[in-house]
């Protein structure tokens, strides 16, 4: 998954930190928003929710 800029390594036994997640599908990427960065929302970007 892609998280804000940086990609992050997250595989699919992996469980993502998001408090109140919120996914989004639009032009094809998943996009993963949630509370749990130290100033705010992350995002996590993804075409497949796999990876």
């Amino acid at each position: 998954m892609k998280r804000g800029n940086a990609v992050s390594s997250v595989s699919a036994k992996d469980n993502v930190p998001l408090a109140d997640p919120f996914i989004l599908l639009y032009e094809g990427r998943y996009y993963a928003y949630g509370t749990h960065a130290s100033d705010g929302i992350e995002v996590y970007v993804s075409e497949d929710l796999k990876r």
